[in-house]
C-alpha cells in the first residue's frame, strides 16, 4: 500500500484497466507476472487481493503468491478513493516486524485487528506446505500475551479468529473488548 501512496494517478490507471480485462484467464496470467514498477505492483496486488478466492494472502515456498482465483466478477468498488487513501499513507508509517514489537508499543486510545493464522493440532497443519516460517504454537502464546498486555495499558482489540490466539493458553477473557462478537466471547 505504501506504493500505492507514492503513486496512487498512475496505479489507479493500471486497476482500472485490471478490472476491464478480469476473466478466469486473465486473473491467472496476472497472478504469474512480476511487475518491476512500484505503481504497477500495487495496482497488481489490489487486483488480485480483491479477485481472488476470500482475499486470502498466501504464498509458496519461493515466495510466489499462489491463491486461486475467488468468485467476485466485479474488480472496482463505488467506495474506491485512491487519492484520498494514498493521501493518508502519505501521512502513516508502516513497519515490518515481529507483532510483538508493534503491539507491545499499543497505548490507550489505540485499536488493534488481531487477525493472526488459523490453529490446527500444529504438526498437522496443512499450511506447512505453503509458508516454512510457519506460526508456530509459541506464536500463538505470544500473541495471546502481548494483546492482554495492550489490553491492560487501555489499547482495544478485536481477534479476527475464533479460538486462536485467545485459546493458546487459558489466560483471561476480558481482553477480549467490547469489539469482540459475541460468538467469540461466549466461546471460551
Amino acid at each position: 500500500m505504501r506504493k500505492f501512496a507514492r503513486t496512487g494517478g498512475r496505479s489507479n490507471r493500471h486497476f482500472r484497466r485490471h478490472h476491464r480485462l478480469h476473466s478466469e484467464k486473465y486473473y491467472y496470467e496476472e497472478r504469474a507476472r512480476t511487475h518491476r514498477v512500484a505503481h504497477e505492483q500495487a495496482a497488481q496486488f489490489i487486483y488480485l487481493n480483491r479477485t481472488c478466492w476470500n482475499g486470502l494472502y498466501r504464498v509458496n515456498l519461493r515466495g510466489e503468491f499462489n491463491v486461486p482465483i475467488g468468485t467476485k466478477s466485479s474488480v472496482t468498488l463505488e467506495t474506491d478513493d485512491f487519492k484520498r487513501i494514498s493521501s493518508q499513507l502519505k501521512r502513516a508509517t508502516l513497519t515490518h516486524s515481529d507483532f510483538s514489537h508493534t503491539i507491545n508499543e499499543a497505548k490507550r486510545g489505540d485499536f488493534l485487528f488481531i487477525d493472526p493464522p488459523y490453529v490446527t493440532r500444529h504438526n498437522f497443519n496443512g499450511f506447512v506446505k505453503y509458508n516454512d516460517n510457519i506460526f508456530s504454537w509459541n506464536d500463538q502464546e505470544r500473541l495471546a500475551d502481548c494483546v492482554v498486555a495492550a489490553a491492560s495499558r487501555g489499547a482495544k482489540n478485536f481477534a479476527n479468529q475464533r479460538g486462536s490466539c485467545v485459546r493458546a493458553k487459558p489466560i483471561s477473557w476480558r481482553w477480549c473488548t467490547s469489539f469482540c462478537e459475541p460468538a467469540f466471547r461466549s466461546s471460551r
